[in-house]
C-alpha cells in the first residue's frame, strides 16, 4: 500500500509526539473518509435549547461575580481570507468589479479605515486607493492582509492615547468589563509560533483594565506540534517533505484543547478573536457573558454539592428553574453531571454559515452537540432547514474537580467527528485531516447546556467589508 509508513517513519513522528497508534489512526481516517455526524434533529427552545427568565439572567450575573473567571482566546488564524475581495479587486479577476469598488467604498466609512485614509491622503471615494492601503506592504500600504487576523486593527478608540485598536485589544477591554472593578484574570491567547504580543501590551492591558473594569493580564501558547496530522496525496501516498519525511500540517482550532485545559478558572469564557464589538456596543455583550458564567458556576456548584453528598435537590432545583432537562435516578445523574460543562450560547439563525445545535445519535441515547454543515450527511441535509439558531462560539467551560485538577478533556472527545478536506497543491489535490473541533467532536461527550442568547452577542468580522456593518459604525 502507498500510504504505509515505515519504521523510520515512526521514529519521526516519535519524536514529536506523535505515537505509531496515533499515526496508523490518522492514517486510516485519511484513507477510509469520516462518517456523517448521526443527527437526529435541531435542537430548538425547549427541545435541547433553554430560554432563561430575567429573574434568573440576573442571578446568574451575580454568581458571576463570585465566580474566579479565565478567558480562553484562539487567535492564530492567518487575516489572509479577510482581504480576498480586495486582492481579487486589485488583480482584476473579481467577478463584478463594481460590486467591489461599492464594498470598498462602504468600508472606507469604518472608523478604523477612515483615520488611516485621511493619515495617508486617500479619497474615500477612490476604490483602488482603498484596496491598496489596507492591502500593500508598506510603505505603499499598511500590510494589514499579511498579519494574523488578531493583529488587524478593527476599531477606533475613543480616546485620543489609544487610536487603534486591534481584536487583541478589544478581547481585554471586554473581558475586563465582564470582571468588573476589583477583581483580578488572565486572558489565553493562542499565537503561530512565528508572532507574537507586543512589547508594550503588558501597559496596554494595565491601561485598558483601568478603563474597563477588572485587572487582566494576558499569556500566549502555541499549538503543540504533537496534534499535527499527516495528510495523503493525489495517489493515496502519505505526503511527504524535501527530505522524504512525513509531512505534518496544524490539525485544526481541535489542536487546542490542551491549551484551553492549561486556562486556570472556576469557569472559562471561550469565544474565536474575530467576534469582538467597540466600545459603544459591549452592554449587549457583556451581560450575556456573566449570566453564561455565571450559569455554568451555578451548576458545577450544585453538581459538586451532589456528587459529594448524594442530595440532588440543589441540582435539580436549579435545573428545573433553567429548563434544563436531567436524567432520573441517582447514577443516571452521577455519570451525566461527573464530567465537563459547557454552558454554550446559540443565537436565532439569521443563515449564517457555520455550525449549530443538533441533536446527534450515540451508543448511550441522544446528545446535544454543536455540528458544522459539513459533517451532516446527504439524507439529513433537509434538517437543517429546521435549524433555528447556530453557534457564535460564546462558551462558559468549567472542567475542574473541587480539588482544580481537570477532569482529562482528552478523555471526552469523539475521534469519529474529524474533518477531511481537500487542498490544492501543485502536484494535485491533497487529501487533509483536521481533529475533531474544538467546541465540536472535542467537546461531544461534555455535559452540554444551550442557552438563547440575542443575535447582538454575534458581530464578527469574517471578511474586511464586515468592518463596516452599521453597529461598529453608527454610536448609540
Amino acid at each position: 500500500m502507498r500510504n504505509v509508513l515505515t519504521d523510520s517513519d515512526y521514529s519521526i513522528l516519535s519524536a514529536k509526539g506523535i505515537s505509531r497508534e496515533e499515526a496508523d489512526r490518522q492514517v486510516s481516517l485519511l484513507a477510509s473518509g469520516v462518517d456523517p455526524a448521526p443527527v437526529v434533529r435541531p435542537a430548538t427552545v425547549g427541545d435541547g435549547i433553554v430560554r432563561l427568565s430575567d429573574e434568573l439572567l440576573s442571578e446568574c450575573r451575580s454568581a458571576a461575580a463570585r465566580t474566579q473567571i479565565g478567558f480562553f482566546v484562539p487567535a492564530s488564524g492567518a487575516a489572509s481570507r479577510m482581504f480576498a475581495g480586495p486582492r481579487s479587486f486589485l488583480a482584476g479577476d473579481c467577478k463584478d468589479p463594481q460590486a467591489e469598488a461599492a464594498k470598498l467604498r462602504q468600508l472606507a466609512k469604518a472608523p478604523v479605515v477612515a483615520r488611516n485614509l485621511w493619515k495617508s491622503g486617500t479619497s474615500p471615494d477612490d476604490a483602488e486607493g482603498v484596496a491598496k492601503l489596507l492591502v500593500e506592504d508598506p510603505p505603499v500600504g499598511y500590510g494589514w492582509a499579511s498579519l494574523p487576523k488578531a493583529f488587524v486593527p478593527f476599531h477606533d478608540d475613543p480616546e485620543d492615547s489609544f487610536p487603534l485598536r486591534t481584536p487583541l485589544e478589544e478581547q481585554v477591554a471586554e473581558a475586563s468589563e465582564v470582571l468588573g472593578k476589583g477583581r483580578f484574570s488572565v486572558i489565553h491567547f493562542t499565537l503561530g509560533e512565528e508572532w507574537s504580543l507586543p512589547a508594550s501590551f503588558g501597559e496596554v492591558c494595565l491601561n485598558l483594565s483601568r478603563r474597563h473594569g477588572g485587572d487582566i493580564v494576558a499569556v500566549t501558547s502555541i499549538q503543540e506540534h504533537s496534534t499535527d496530522t499527516l495528510s495523503l496525496g493525489p495517489d493515496g501516498s502519505v505526503v511527504r517533505d524535501a527530505q522524504g519525511n512525513p509531512q505534518l500540517r496544524a490539525g485544526g482550532h481541535g489542536s487546542l484543547l490542551g491549551n484551553l485545559e492549561a486556562t486556570d478558572g472556576r469557569v472559562v469564557l471561550v469565544k474565536n478573536i474575530d467576534n469582538i464589538q467597540p466600545d459603544h456596543r459591549r452592554s449587549h455583550v457583556v451581560p450575556c457573558r456573566q449570566a453564561m458564567a455565571g450559569l455554568a458556576a451555578s451548576l458545577r456548584d450544585a453538581a459538586e454539592s451532589f456528587l459529594s453528598t448524594g442530595n440532588d435537590t440543589e441540582l435539580r432545583a436549579l435545573a428545573g428553574k433553567a429548563g434544563i432537562h436531567l436524567p432520573e435516578g441517582a447514577e443516571a445523574l452521577r455519570k451525566h453531571v461527573d464530567r465537563p460543562l459547557r454552558v454554550a450560547a446559540m443565537v436565532p439563525n439569521a443563515g449564517e454559515p457555520g455550525g449549530g445545535p443538533f441533536w446527534v445519535r450515540s451508543p448511550s441515547g441522544d446528545s446535544l452537540q454543536i455540528v458544522e454543515q459539513s459533517e451532516i450527511g446527504p439524507a439529513d441535509k433537509h434538517l437543517i432547514a429546521g435549524s433555528t439558531h447556530f453557534n457564535p462560539v460564546e462558551l462558559a467551560c468549567s472542567f475542574r474537580r473541587p480539588d482544580g485538577t481537570s477532569y482529562g478533556l482528552d478523555a471526552y472527545v469523539d475521534p469519529s467527528r474529524a474533518f477531511l478536506s481537500v487542498k490544492p497543491s501543485p502536484n494535485g489535490d491533497l487529501r487533509v485531516l483536521e481533529r475533531p473541533g474544538l467546541w465540536n467532536g472535542s467537546m461531544a461527550n461534555w455535559w452540554t447546556v444551550f442557552v438563547e442568547m440575542p443575535a447582538e452577542l454575534f458581530l464578527p468580522a469574517k471578511t474586511i467589508y464586515d468592518l463596516a456593518h452599521p453597529w461598529r459604525i453608527e454610536k448609540e
